[in-house]
């Protein structure tokens, strides 16, 4: 059966969704036709060509397609959601900006209260970007040892060579071991 270009509605031309595009590319590549694709994926030649032309959405297919759909193109399950649509950006980010704002302001309490840390915090910090306060918050939690000492192991293996001049991640050599 010979692969069909997608349908025109009108003037244009339907494009596929990002996903079934990366599909046809990759079946391209291998020399599969559309309808062995399909086969591999679970799905009828049909259900796919409805995907295609957009006339059904690749969003609302079954979980094992978009598994299937990862192990054909090689690529971890959640990029394949990403790109089918099912998993965007506002999936991961934080509900809402207001939840950040209070985490910022949480994490420069935490630091103010610190007796190692809150006398040398700069006074501007909580006016600073929330991209510098995030990172701030980033550092100064993976420097803290604690609720998560593995966390902070990077931070202090790089502490010990700048301030010791050891190797990172190089185990010591002392003559009496």
């Amino acid at each position: 059966m010979k692969d069909r270009p997608p349908p025109s509605t009108g003037s244009h031309t339907v494009r596929p969704p990002p996903l079934i595009q990366m599909l046809i590319q990759e079946a391209h590549l291998r020399g599969d036709t559309l309808a062995s694709l399909a086969r591999q994926l679970g799905v009828s030649y049909r259900r796919f060509a409805q995907w295609q032309n957009a006339s059904a959405d690749i969003r609302t297919a079954q979980p094992d397609v978009f598994t299937k759909a990862a192990g054909y193109l090689q690529l971890p399950r959640v990029t394949v959601l990403a790109y089918a649509g099912v998993l965007t950006l506002q999936d991961l980010a934080r509900p809402q900006p207001l939840a950040r704002d209070m985490y910022l302001y949480r994490e420069m309490e935490k630091m103010r209260q610190d007796p190692a840390v809150g006398p040398f915090m700069p006074q501007s910090l909580p006016e600073v970007s929330r991209d510098v306060q995030t990172f701030v918050a980033f550092l100064y939690n993976e420097s803290r040892p604690g609720d998560s000492p593995e966390s902070a192991n990077w931070f202090r293996d790089l502490f010990a060579a700048v301030t010791v001049g050891s190797d990172v991640g190089k185990p010591s050599t002392s003559s009496n071991e």
